[in-house]
């Protein structure tokens, strides 16, 4: 019963994470609230910001810096502990020779640090300059925009035809840094959202700042791809979604609506815990506890031994088998409960 109770209440704090980092504070988009600007940006009054097509595929990508945010407390899992599991992970995943070019610290709202964006090329060679990745990254999504490739590319593939069926070595893998969440959060044949978005984010808030060169602080986790940037000029600072809509907010403004919507999901929780006679502190401590034991299983997975993808499930002692992502997240993931149920 702990085992089953465990789970659900882990579910429910991660909705809240999830939930607490998004909230929203613009209206609905429409044609009487957009501004165009030079035939490319159309940034409505009311911070939603949209992204057309020849933006996206613009091969004149600037420089993007790295986060200057750092954390202040010792993580439970280490960036070199990170990087170390996400090549193991890789090699599961993929197989052939992975090799780490970029780790990105991601933080959530209250400045913790809580996962690593860590993205590797799976033949062994390095990348390096944010322009040249980002654009490679352009190209590459290029050459797979016509339907018949695209449908192939997302379609779920065992790992010799998954290799073949994609026409690149680039991938991402993103590694907790707290044993509050599972220690691999999220794995994709892709580069990870700050490659792929962020230079988009940094045009919004050029643009919105009035700046060439806003301050990139921090990269933080919105979801399991996606992310949302923090940039600075003086005492200014903007939170930019680093995904459709592209939405952006001011920071101070941001934080209350965050703040709020965290504090009421959280006291939702405690009033259920409560309720059921169990406390906060015992079931975090027990999910903790479960997830640095899935943390040691998984780091010492010989992956020449499991060549199939699992995830394991802390307080069960089995694994699951990892489906690719196919048409969305809820079929992929309904598709892997069902497939668990049958095996």
């Amino acid at each position: 019963m702990l085992q089953n109770y465990t789970i659900i209440v882990l579910l429910i704090i991660t909705s809240i994470l999830s939930l607490a980092q998004t909230p929203s504070m613009t209206g609905k988009i429409t044609s009487d609230n957009l501004v165009q600007k030079n035939n490319e940006f159309i940034i409505p009054a009311d911070g939603t910001g949209r992204i057309t097509k020849s933006i996206l595929f613009d091969e004149n990508i600037e420089e993007l810096s790295t986060p200057t945010m750092e954390s202040l407390e010792i993580p439970d899992i280490t960036r070199d502990q990170a990087i170390t599991l996400a090549i193991q992970q890789a090699k599961t995943y993929w197989g052939l020779k992975p090799n780490v070019y970029s780790v990105i610290d991601i933080f959530d709202f209250n400045d913790r640090l809580v996962a690593y964006d860590i993205d590797l090329t799976l033949d062994g060679s390095t990348r390096n300059g944010y322009t040249n990745i980002a654009t490679e990254w352009r190209q590459i999504l290029k050459s797979q925009n016509d339907s018949h490739k695209r449908r192939n590319w997302i379609q779920r593939q065992n790992i010799e035809s998954d290799v073949k069926s994609v026409d690149h070595n680039l991938a991402r893998i993103t590694i907790s840094a707290t044993f509050e969440q599972y220690p691999v959060l999220s794995s994709q044949r892709a580069v990870s959202n700050y490659y792929a978005s962020g230079w988009v984010c940094s045009r919004i808030a050029k643009e919105v700042l009035g700046n060439e060169n806003p301050e990139l602080v921090a990269v933080y986790l919105t979801g399991p791809w996606e992310r949302s940037y923090e940039f600075k000029v003086g005492n200014k600072s903007l939170i930019v979604e680093g995904y459709e809509p592209w939405r952006y907010y001011y920071f101070d403004q941001f934080m209350v609506g965050y703040n709020n919507l965290f504090a009421k999901r959280k006291n939702e929780v405690l009033e259920q815990l409560n309720t059921s006679g169990k406390d906060y502190n015992s079931i975090l401590d027990e999910i903790k506890i479960q997830n640095k034991q899935a943390f040691n299983e998984l780091i010492n997975i010989d992956p020449m031994d499991n060549p199939l993808t699992t995830v394991y499930i802390s307080g069960y002692d089995t694994f699951f088998e990892r489906f690719e992502w196919h048409y969305g997240c809820s079929p992929t993931a309904g598709a892997m409960v069902l497939n668990y149920w049958e095996n």
